[in-house]
């Protein structure tokens, strides 16, 4: 079945398990989390806070709960009892066995101060981001590309990312063809998230409407082709700001710090394409397929990276005047076109950040099937899915 492709998350969370005694997994609601666990890696037992008898079970005495279980244990959704994090420390501070308990979420263990103070130094986490290029082809994992500048040539050409693109990665919207289903799903999977997931991160005096204005504001700044920062949003700053942080928490929205060097303040933006694409009520516009472009490339990066175990710090640049660099990748600054007939704005764009960075080279990624790597300029043109 599509939804069984092997995910290339699994070798780094081996690794997590031999070292960690508790490993966790989080993501976006159906990402495929459970599946990774019950189908593919076939860990059992394997238990479900969203099963509201076991949920009530470990509410009970998460320790006598936890008593009755084998190890190693998969607790799905375990955010849900938070009283369960406090038991799994104390059975891991008894005896500290690599692996024996695996905890998904799809909301951020960090988000709740007690549950984070419980994990600290016990838990290896990872995270599952929507399909990449290479998982929905059931292609093989190319650590050689994680890296900003390599001389690999690309392995999938712009239509299959095209229309990736516009599915984004995750499995059921991704693998329907029927695009009224799509648009059922992220509508219900919408109301789902923010009726319920949003509603137990935010906590006290969370307003669903609201959440979804700002949900729906920053839809309106990526048709317009922008990443927002909190200034662009035009409600009261400091209460969106603790909104985009709780979408954050649940993994709707992703941010990017300025790069230092810089003088831009975070960016928020949609952490895949296809919901942004379902969002948008699949209006078509340069501007819109650029931003959906810009929000895929950078999963496959991020997503990629991650997976290959790299613990990088991602950012962006932006100077006074230039316009902003989509990404700093160990100083080199790439910016993600969406055309290569005319590129002399945006190569003066990465040039002056190259400048900033010290780095030695910048690099545009834009639909071209051709790696050309920086000589003489210092700026290179290299495909969109130049890193899958």
């Amino acid at each position: 079945m599509p939804h069984c492709r092997k995910r290339h998350l699994i070798e780094f969370l081996k690794k997590q398990a031999s070292f960690w005694p508790v490993v966790g997994v989080v993501g976006l609601r159906q990402v495929g989390k459970s599946t990774l666990f019950r189908d593919l890696i076939g860990l059992s037992p394997y238990l479900t806070m969203d099963d509201d008898d076991t949920r009530s079970d470990a509410e009970a005495s998460a320790k006598t709960f936890l008593a009755r279980q084998e190890t190693p244990l998969v607790i799905d959704e375990a955010q849900k009892c938070p009283a369960l994090f406090d038991a799994v420390k104390s059975v891991v501070d008894r005896k500290r066995v690599p692996g024996s308990f695996y905890l998904t979420g799809s909301s951020s263990f960090s988000a709740q101060k007690n549950i984070q103070e419980s994990l600290t130094g016990r838990i290896g986490m990872c995270e599952l981001s929507p399909m990449t290029l290479a998982e929905a082809t059931e292609s093989s994992f190319a650590a050689e590309r994680i890296l900003p500048v390599h001389t690999h040539k690309p392995r999938f050409g712009i239509e299959r990312l095209s229309l990736q693109t516009t599915r984004g990665g995750m499995p059921v919207p991704l693998f329907s063809r029927d695009a009224g289903i799509r648009v059922q799903y992220w509508k219900n999977w919408i109301a789902t998230t923010l009726g319920r997931d949003l509603a137990r991160v935010y906590g006290r005096g969370y307003d669903a409407d609201f959440a979804e204005k700002v949900l729906f504001e920053l839809i309106r700044q990526h048709e317009q082709g922008v990443f927002p920062t909190i200034g662009d949003f035009k409600y009261d700053a400091r209460r969106t700001k603790k909104y985009l942080n709780a979408l954050r928490s649940v993994f709707i929205v992703r941010s990017l710090p300025c790069h230092e060097a810089g003088t831009g303040k975070d960016v928020f933006y949609l952490s895949d394409s296809g919901m942004a694409h379902a969002l948008m009520k699949h209006a078509v516009s340069e501007s819109i397929s650029l931003t959906l472009t810009r929000i895929f490339v950078l999963n496959e990066i991020f997503a990629n990276a991650h997976y290959a175990g790299q613990a990088t710090r991602w950012t962006y640049f932006k100077s006074r005047k230039g316009s902003p660099i989509d990404l700093v990748w160990n100083d080199v600054p790439i910016k993600i076109i969406g055309s290569t007939r005319r590129t002399g704005w945006e190569e003066r764009a990465v040039e002056g950040a190259r400048q900033a960075l010290q780095s030695k080279v910048g690099l545009l990624a834009g639909p071209t099937d051709h790696v050309t790597l920086p000589k003489r300029r210092c700026i290179g043109l290299v495909p969109w899915t130049y890193w899958s």
